[in-house]
């Protein structure tokens, strides 16, 4: 009995298993299909040896094959689940710039336009007298003669599918 569990573990467990993570892994570099489609064509070889090669009572290109088509539905199925996942995630493959302002009233002005009509945004918040690299341009120089009102910027982003809306919304 253990021996068969084993069996089954290595015939059915073992594929579903590498579908999935393959699938998953990949998932990263927006090329997994790429993995489901080499499933399939193993499946589809191993499939084709097992009825056209003579095999002699061996059981083991039937085994392999069944073990590819498991992992191809695998990683199409996780294919699958991920893209509906994915479909409404906010990302910076889906989102759209909506809105650039030094002006913090208009900024919260959009921001609360987005949100009475349900339009999830992002805000990002750059300001302008802080150098990433040299550190604070203000601690090298004062700030003797710069705009306040420029320090900050404001970027709106939304998503992809409501970007129409809310430029209508915003004008």
């Amino acid at each position: 009995m253990k021996q068969i569990i084993i069996n089954y573990l290595f015939v059915v467990g073992l594929p579903i298993i590498v579908g999935l993570a393959v699938r998953i892994l990949l998932q990263r570099f927006n090329k997994a299909y790429f993995a489901t489609v080499a499933f399939a064509v193993l499946a589809l070889v191993g499939w084709v040896v097992v009825n056209v090669a003579p095999s002699n009572g061996s059981e083991l290109y039937g085994i392999l094959a069944t073990q590819a088509t498991i992992a191809f539905v695998s990683s199409l199925l996780t294919g699958l689940v991920l893209k509906i996942e994915i479909k409404d995630k906010f990302t910076i493959f889906t989102r759209r710039e909506l809105l650039v302002t030094f002006d913090m009233k208009r900024q919260g002005n959009v921001c609360d336009i987005l949100s009475a009509n349900s339009i999830k945004y992002i805000v990002r918040v750059i300001n302008r007298q802080n150098a990433a690299v040299l550190g604070s341009s203000r601690a090298r120089t004062g700030s003797f003669g710069m705009n306040t009102n420029l320090s900050y910027e404001y970027k709106i982003y939304v998503h992809k599918k409501d970007y129409d809306n809310a430029m209508r919304l915003i004008r």
